[in-house]
């Protein structure tokens, strides 16, 4: 399956992408724009009635420019972001131009190449260009994601795609590095997989298996050390909170769960080896209610349970309808 085993090419020598410091148009209503915790957000149920009944293209140029709005007044408020429009993206950076032309050139050649490597699955269903913002620190990058989150603990990150509102992710420079492209690559994955509300366990390892064929981590050795932590941790009853998804966000199974999703689809590219028509036709009809059973059993002629065994050992590892 060489075709989902490719490395994220090197972009050295290819030309400039095109781009501008973005404007919007003057004369939009400030009502678009509500402010919470002292960040400004898109006013949905103002935005939407203008933009609805316009045909598709009109659609697409107006949330563009509603968008450019939104992120010029948040782009206020931080001092150090300007606004950079490309051909598919609106990124608010903290970069100089010359940092700014690598950064869009990486992430456009990632679009292109995520929508050509799950050809007829991925969509770009972002309803103007595709927004990325990235925060100059990661204080000021947890304070705006804190938006989105109800009060409680969470578990550090990196970068996000956000769903609520206009679609986009979000991420922070990291000193001595500058951006991590592979939490963009996993970020991008997500968003261009969102339409079909894919099971949990296969979105972070259809995210992962991007990530890693962008950036060099060593997910192998990481993998080796939490071997024995999987022998101890699963069991048939377990395993149920893994097909659901909780076992993601549970501090105890978190990092096993994420290894785990990346483990089954290695054995799936690796293993079984299915063609790419089978593998994608799997994708688009994995269903969350059964955490893609039966879309596997179609597709590529195998249940979960086998799959997991395959890692695990023996055991009744197959999904429970919930």
């Amino acid at each position: 399956m060489r075709w989902f085993q490719r490395w994220f090419s090197r972009l050295q020598g290819e030309e400039l992408v095109q781009w501008e410091e973005a404007e919007c148009l003057e004369d939009l209503s400030r009502s678009f724009l509500a402010v919470n915790q002292g960040q400004p957000i898109l006013n949905l149920s103002i935005v939407e009635p203008f933009i609805e009944r316009k045909d598709r293209i009109e659609s697409y140029y107006w949330w563009t420019e509603v968008a450019k709005f939104w992120l010029l007044a948040l782009a206020e408020r931080h001092p150090n972001l300007r606004v950079i429009e490309s051909p598919a993206f609106l990124l608010v950076t903290p970069y100089s131009d010359q940092t700014v032309n690598g950064v869009l050139r990486k992430i456009e050649s990632m679009r292109f190449e995520l929508l050509e490597l799950y050809d007829g699955v991925a969509q770009d269903c972002s309803p103007g260009k595709n927004v990325v913002i990235l925060f100059p620190h990661q204080t000021a990058y947890y304070d705006y994601i804190s938006l989105f989150y109800p009060d409680g603990e969470f578990a550090m990150s990196g970068g996000i795609q956000i769903r609520a509102g206009y679609p986009h992710i979000a991420g922070f420079h990291r000193d001595g590095t500058g951006v991590y492209f592979g939490v963009m690559a996993h970020e991008m994955t997500h968003l261009y997989l969102s339409h079909l509300e894919l099971p949990r366990w296969l979105d972070e390892a259809l995210a992962q298996t991007y990530e890693f064929s962008v950036s060099a981590k060593d997910r192998h050795g990481k993998s080796l050390k939490l071997a024995p932590k999987h022998q101890a941790y699963w069991t048939p009853q377990s395993i149920q909170a893994f097909w659901h998804g909780d076992s993601f966000h549970d501090p105890q199974a978190q990092d096993i769960s994420y290894d785990l999703a990346v483990v089954l689809m290695r054995k799936l590219e690796r293993v079984l080896k299915p063609e790419k028509e089978d593998l994608l036709g799997f994708i688009k009809n994995a269903a969350r209610m059964d955490a893609g059973e039966a879309a596997a059993q179609q597709h590529l002629g195998i249940g979960l349970g086998e799959l997991a065994a395959s890692f695990l050992g023996p055991g009744s590892w197959e999904p429970r309808l919930w």
